[in-house]
């Protein structure tokens, strides 16, 4: 297969293809990387479960749908919501039997100050520590 897909030219709805999707990925490559730096995930989420129901709806509404076409959908869709709630229901079991005592507390950031000190953490030129080094590899 690969081989013949080598040896033949790439047919012109290919390249048609490929420079559609050039521009798509040149801006929202980094416009995705902008939004994702400075937006909390949880916002990241809500966007993504937005823009996959806007396209779940758009996709009903542009596919002809025949009866075995929209019931296999719509089974497609129930399934995966009773997966899901199911993986919910397991892990919300599986969190009752950790005691509280034993989960770490990642809120709690004060254990975590007592151990650094903060003068090691800045990069000081007049360092009169000994072996601390100044300068930064280049």
């Amino acid at each position: 297969m690969l081989l013949q897909v080598m040896m033949q030219d790439v047919s012109r709805d290919a390249w048609e293809y490929l420079a559609v999707c050039v521009p798509v990925v040149v801006i929202g490559a980094p416009l995705g990387s902008v939004i994702g730096s400075h937006f909390h995930r949880q916002v990241l989420a809500a966007l993504i479960y937005l823009l996959d129901t806007i396209a779940l709806v758009t996709a009903f509404c542009i596919v002809p749908q025949t009866p075995v076409l929209a019931s296999v959908s719509v089974a497609i869709i129930l399934v995966g919501f009773a997966f899901f709630y199911l993986l919910t229901v397991l892990g919300n079991r599986i969190l009752k039997d950790i005691p509280a005592d034993e989960s770490p507390e990642l809120d709690d950031q004060s254990s975590l100050d007592e151990d650094v000190d903060p003068d090691s953490c800045k990069l000081n030129q007049d360092s009169k520590h000994p072996g601390e080094s100044t300068s930064l590899p280049m």
